[in-house]
């Protein structure tokens, strides 16, 4: 289903399924974990390339990979119901792939526009993030 209906809501959640829920964790050690090095991670990941096959993504592969899909999601499905999870995805990931400033604009964003759960993490997340800067 998800390789003949690429932009369908149907197939973000079966990707949704494979992307890291970075909120369900404290946004303080995510913050240290980044700012380490440490946080980049692998997963298996399902991809209509492979032809159904689950291929293995690591570090900046997999943020890579995590940001296309995310970023599919966002554009093809607005009203996505994970959205502000997908956005402090690609976020965190811009942050770790070396695109800080973008990755802290949308999380800024997130947190202008929302009330969520999501923008109370990114806020704390920003907040921890600037401590850990100032320690340097």
């Amino acid at each position: 289903m998800a390789a003949q209906y690429p932009t369908s809501c149907y197939t973000a959640w079966i990707y949704n399924n494979s992307i890291r829920n970075l909120t369900v964790g404290d946004p303080r050690s995510t913050a240290a974990s980044v700012k380490n090095n440490k946080f980049l991670s692998a997963n298996s990941v399902w991809d209509p390339e492979t032809k159904g096959i689950h291929k293995s993504l690591w570090g900046p592969e997999y943020a890579k990979w995590e940001n296309k899909k995310s970023l599919e999601i966002i554009k093809s499905c607005p009203r996505f119901p994970g959205k502000n999870k997908l956005i402090i995805r690609v976020a965190i990931n811009n942050i770790e792939l070396g695109n800080e400033q973008k990755g802290i604009e949308m999380l800024k964003i997130l947190i202008r526009d929302s009330n969520s759960r999501e923008a109370i993490w990114a806020y704390q997340f920003l907040k921890e993030w600037e401590k850990q800067k100032t320690k340097l």
